[in-house]
């Protein structure tokens, strides 16, 4: 800004000091704004801010979330190790103290006005990320509720198959879904399995002092089965009806199911022939 003499012609002032105003050049201006905006947030949180945040502490992973910073800027600064809340055997819990945080942030990113456009753009990327997947897992949803009822099947919301499949946790196609899907309807329906996942809770506990939920599952599966082929093959010989064959014992099992089941069923068609000849002599 700078001052001049201007004279004005038909008026009786005389002479008068007249204001011209100059543009500093753009790159000059943005440096200046740079500075102002470093200086001014160091002054804002120095008097308004550094009594109450002297004596605040944060966590590593909220330093890192609300000033957009990493482990390599946390790194230099003075830290605190406490017991975690969450659990005697976790990790401690790292504590910063914030107004080291706050002035590692506006070092870091210049002042608080670009901490928050970090923030901002950061936001926005997690929002569209949200929904691109929350798209997915809809489309997800909606693939398996028509496989299932193709099988006359429905989604169950305690189900963690379908849950892992619709998620993505799982690396499973619709069909595998289904046919697990199937045979657990199987299973509750027409066998023993939630006795004989029970037993085998019970003897995982006393073997190793823990049991594995899908460990224990499979084990079960097998009892049941196995049982149920049994159980059906010895009613088929008792009764006078037409269900005395090995087709059509199998034939009221899943085809997912029929491969293992038939060797049960071979099994006991082998031993059956050595009892006879065994009580006969």
């Amino acid at each position: 800004m700078k001052r001049r003499r201007s004279r004005r012609f038909g008026t009786t002032g005389g002479d008068r000091d007249e204001v011209v105003v100059t543009r500093a050049p753009r790159d000059v201006r943005a440096a200046i704004q740079l500075l102002l905006g470093k200086v001014l947030a160091t002054v804002v949180i120095d008097y308004a801010a550094k009594s109450e945040d002297q004596e605040r502490s944060i966590a590593r992973t909220a330093a890192k979330q609300q000033y957009a910073l990493t482990d390599g800027d946390l790194a230099a600064l003075p830290r605190e190790l406490r017991a975690n809340p969450y659990g005697r055997s976790a990790a401690p819990m790292t504590l910063f103290n914030v107004w080291d945080v706050q002035c590692k942030a506006v070092d870091k990113h210049g002042s608080l006005s670009a901490l928050q456009t970090v923030l901002d753009k950061r936001r926005l990327t997690a929002a569209k990320r949200r929904t691109t997947v929350s798209r997915r897992q809809d489309d997800r949803r909606h693939q398996l509720e028509e496989a299932l009822q193709r099988r006359g099947l429905e989604l169950r919301t305690d189900s963690r198959l379908c849950a892992g499949y619709i998620d993505g946790t799982l690396s499973l196609t619709v069909e595998q879904v289904c046919r697990s899907m199937e045979e657990m309807r199987f299973f509750f329906a027409h066998t023993t399995y939630e006795a004989c996942f029970d037993d085998a809770k019970e003897a995982a506990r006393d073997h190793k002092g823990y049991y594995d939920v899908d460990e224990c599952s499979d084990v079960a599966k097998c009892a049941a089965l196995r049982d149920y082929v049994e159980t059906l093959y010895q009613q088929a010989l008792a009764s006078s009806s037409s269900c005395t064959t090995a087709v059509d014992v199998l034939n009221l099992v899943p085809v997912s199911l029929q491969p293992k089941a038939r060797g049960y069923l071979d099994r006991l068609t082998a031993e059956r022939p050595h009892k006879r000849r065994r009580t006969t002599t």
